[in-house]
């Protein structure tokens, strides 16, 4: 409870900021490349190394893309029985699959799960969303925006082997098999890590936007229903079936609650893709998962 009240403060300070009129605009751009470029490097060269190398791994890192399938199915059905327009359609097929797995995830995670269960929330967010982000995400803007893009597999590639925490996931990868660095270079990776959850947290606070167009209630209402709800409990369902459990399941289940990512939701209104629908999707999803996530950690028994 301490942990979530804490994550409440820091969102609470980033939206009292925005208000204040000394802090410029692009606030929320240096508090993410912050944590794009410092925070979560380190953090992930503090935790991946000890991360235990068996078959837990893979329900973390298969999980993300069985969520964008199920999510996929979704919207197609959704779009096709309420005939919604093509920019609505892109900006869900957008925003559904894609959550908010490590500015809101990690801290989250170890609010409601500790900080063990952001080692497994790393490979969910590094294994699925951003590579997700990349090739999917790219995939939808050059087929749904009006924009003269095209998909292309050597961008898609180019950035996610430049992009910060992948490199150091890469570099922490070879630690693990190699030699772990001295404790003063782990002090430094831990110092800087901690960074992450009141940088990512203001900078979440900084963006807040709550209000939303009434026309797009019934949309948002059911799109967030699902990705927030219906779909992780469709994930607890395929667990159960399969007879796992375990801090690597929960930590899963949780990610796949998160709600739409941020930098999906930037994406799309900067492609014109319903683009109030979208800033509402990610504001208001970010709101309710502070009631979201506890509802599923405890009528799940995470």
């Amino acid at each position: 409870m301490n942990n979530i009240l804490a994550v409440l403060v820091y969102l609470g300070f980033g939206f009292f900021l925005s208000r204040v009129k000394k802090f410029p605009k692009s606030t929320s751009e240096v508090l993410n490349l912050m944590v794009i470029y410092v925070a979560l490097p380190a953090l992930i060269l503090e935790k991946f190394p000890s991360i235990p190398l068996d078959s837990s791994i893979l329900i973390p890192a298969v999980t993300p893309w069985v969520m964008l399938v199920l999510s996929v199915a979704f919207v197609w059905v959704f779009s096709k029985a309420f005939k919604l327009d093509r920019p609505t359609t892109g900006c869900l097929y957008l925003l559904i699959p894609l959550g908010n797995t490590s500015f809101l995830g990690f801290p989250m995670i170890e609010a409601l799960l500790g900080e063990k269960a952001v080692s497994y929330a790393i490979i969910y967010d590094q294994v699925g969303s951003f590579i997700a982000l990349s090739t999917y995400g790219t995939a939808i803007v050059a087929l749904y925006s009006h924009s003269e893009e095209s998909f292309s597999f050597k961008k898609v590639v180019q950035k996610i082997i430049i992009f910060p925490p992948f490199i150091s996931l890469v570099l922490a990868i070879i630690l693990r098999f190699t030699a772990a660095p001295p404790q003063s270079i782990q002090r430094i990776f831990e110092t800087l890590g901690s960074m992450l959850v009141p940088l990512a947290m203001i900078s979440v606070g900084f963006q807040f936007k709550g209000s939303f167009e009434r026309k797009h209630l019934p949309t948002i209402t059911t799109a967030l229903a699902f990705k927030m709800l219906i779909a992780p409990v469709i994930m607890f369902s395929i667990f159960k079936i399969m007879g796992k459990s375990g801090l690597p399941v929960s930590t899963s289940i949780l990610e796949s609650g998160m709600p739409p990512m941020i930098t999906a939701g930037a994406v799309a209104m900067s492609m014109n893709l319903a683009p109030k629908l979208a800033a509402a999707l990610v504001g208001l999803g970010i709101l309710f998962s502070f009631i979201s996530l506890p509802l599923l950690k405890y009528a799940l028994s995470l």
